[in-house]
């Protein structure tokens, strides 16, 4: 008989090894062991790979000095891990998904910095990509220290425990999905009204067009949104590849419009009216921003492990800091030649016509590529409260998933507020530049330095309940006590030196998002 004790980030097996079974004695009786037979605990050193591999995350295991279940008495593990992350997903779509998020508007946006100094807007593009980078080892080492998947569950698992209060744990949840809401219901609006401005130049002229083509787009968009679906649905991967190959055709065409001096001034991207070093810093960090990596990490482990639990070996080509890395060259290879296009920034005051073939096609291919990535971003969206059944609704439309009537309603109001002034569309959008990169940069760091410097240091083979002064009191098992202690002062001491260099650069990182945000208020109220 084997047990194995998996506390916290545990590198060893603790097995139970007893005196020979009954199969090597054929006269002792084969249904159960001898009650007399000595056993004693074997501490089974792990090899590195496997002790460090993304693998080995999907084998949560519950702190048996902490209450994690929510209210009505389930596992917040099986809610959010078990149920919804724990579906596999291939490296190919998570490199996929990982490339996605910087070529969509944020990467429009790069043109319009042209006219800033190359000085000043190549090195905030190459910090840019490099704190992305960053950000995203910073979730996959969160995600590994707390043993939870999910951004409620590392946010609970900081902030709730800087309260005793019975129910801060399900406010900070509840506030980590309106908060995930509100940024999604931001991103979707910008989308569908920059897609909304692109094409109305191509259709004929009619003070009645945009809310047409609003409707039009809102049916499309239903299908498609509506349904929840997971990151590793085949819809979700045609909608996200189709999305990136149109880039690449933008991208091609405009990079040829800059050889044949064909392009025109584009009135689409008016809201972006900061200039000097804030206008550069703020496209780029939003060009490669995106939501926390966490359900990709945990959809890749799941595509290592198998189906019965047996861990297996992640390949290091195909690790998550592979792809993500991979991701971060992929993508600035793709929008770093756009800060050298120079689109004129005021119409050409000639009477000459202008062949504006290829700014039509630009437009098309830029609100394709907007439209079809709204899915991915109702993919990061919490689940909303579900409609009561008090509520007078049709039968037809309570048959379906219960999240298609709040997410249909939630695309009808973003198809709705496409309609505002443009006046109001400038706020909304200098607000959600500054959320999403809040969400992107500060947050991940906030959480580690609660994590690592606020709260008590979590221990990595010895268990939460068992003290120093209970391990060296001696219980009748001082020498694997003992030994479990030895060793984990060792792993401590090999991780010192680098957990230190991460809680620099999440201070750094910090104070970084923090002057940045002053910076770009004050620009937005007073300058």
């Amino acid at each position: 008989m084997a047990a194995v004790a998996q506390p916290g980030d545990a590198p060893l097996r603790i097995q139970t090894s007893s005196q020979p079974s009954s199969s090597a004695h054929p006269d002792s009786p084969t249904s159960s062991p001898s009650p007399n037979s000595a056993s004693r605990l074997i501490l089974v050193q792990e090899d590195d790979e496997f002790r460090d591999s993304p693998s080995s995350v999907p084998q949560f295991e519950e702190d048996s000095d902490e209450d994690d279940d929510d209210d009505d008495g389930r596992s917040s593990h099986d809610d959010h891990f078990i149920s919804q992350d724990h579906r596999p997903l291939s490296p190919l779509r998570t490199l996929l998904y990982l490339i996605a998020p910087a070529l969509r508007l944020g990467a429009f946006l790069l043109p319009f910095l042209s006219s800033t100094r190359l000085a000043i807007t190549l090195p905030c593009l190459l910090v840019s990509v490099l704190l992305t980078a960053l950000v995203r080892h910073i979730w996959l080492l969160l995600a590994r220290y707390v043993k939870r998947a999910t951004v409620e569950e590392v946010c609970s698992e900081a902030l709730a425990k800087m309260s005793n209060s019975p129910g801060w744990r399900g406010f900070i949840k509840v506030l980590i999905r309106v908060g995930g809401t509100a940024l999604a219901f931001l991103i979707s609006l910008v989308y569908l009204r920059v897609a909304i401005i692109s094409l109305l130049p191509l259709l004929p002229e009619s003070p009645h067009m945009r809310p047409i083509l609003a409707a039009i787009i809102l049916f499309l968009l239903i299908p498609l949104v509506a349904p929840p679906s997971h990151i590793s649905s085949n819809l979700l991967f045609a909608t996200s590849l189709t999305s990136c190959i149109l880039y690449v055709a933008w991208f091609s065409v405009l990079l040829h419009s800059k050889v044949v001096d064909s392009l025109t001034y584009d009135e689409t991207m008016r809201f972006v009216g900061i200039s000097g070093l804030w206008d550069s810093l703020t496209c780029s960090l939003f060009a490669y921003g995106s939501f926390s990596p966490l359900q990709l990490y945990v959809s890749l482990s799941a595509h290592r492990t198998p189906t019965l639990g047996v861990a297996t070996r992640m390949k290091r080509r195909t690790s998550f800091t592979v792809l993500s890395l991979v991701a971060s060259i992929v993508s600035l290879a793709f929008t770093l030649p756009l800060i050298f296009v120079h689109p004129p920034t005021e119409p050409l005051a000639t009477s000459t016509p202008v062949d504006d073939t290829l700014p039509k096609v630009l437009r098309a291919l830029r609100a394709l590529i907007l439209f079809l990535s709204i899915p991915e971003v109702f993919t990061n969206l919490p689940f909303l409260p579900r409609i009561p059944a008090s509520f007078p609704l049709p039968a037809l439309l309570r048959r379906p998933h219960p999240q298609f009537f709040p997410r249909g309603l939630l695309l009808i109001l973003i198809s709705f507020a496409t309609l505002i002034p443009t006046s109001l569309s400038y706020i909304l959008s200098s607000v959600l530049l500054i959320l999403s990169i809040i969400a992107s940069y500060l947050f991940p760091a906030l959480l580690h330095i609660i994590h690592h410097n606020l709260l008590r240091p979590t221990a990595i083979v010895v268990p939460a309940s068992r003290s120093r002064a209970h391990l060296m009191a001696g219980d009748g098992e001082d020498d694997s006590d003992a030994l479990l202690f030895a060793k984990e002062l060792a792993l401590q001491r090999r991780r010192f030196g680098r957990r230190v260099m991460w809680d620099i650069a999440a201070w750094a990182l910090l104070a970084g998002a923090i002057l940045w945000i002053v910076g770009r208020i004050v620009h937005w109220w007073w300058l």
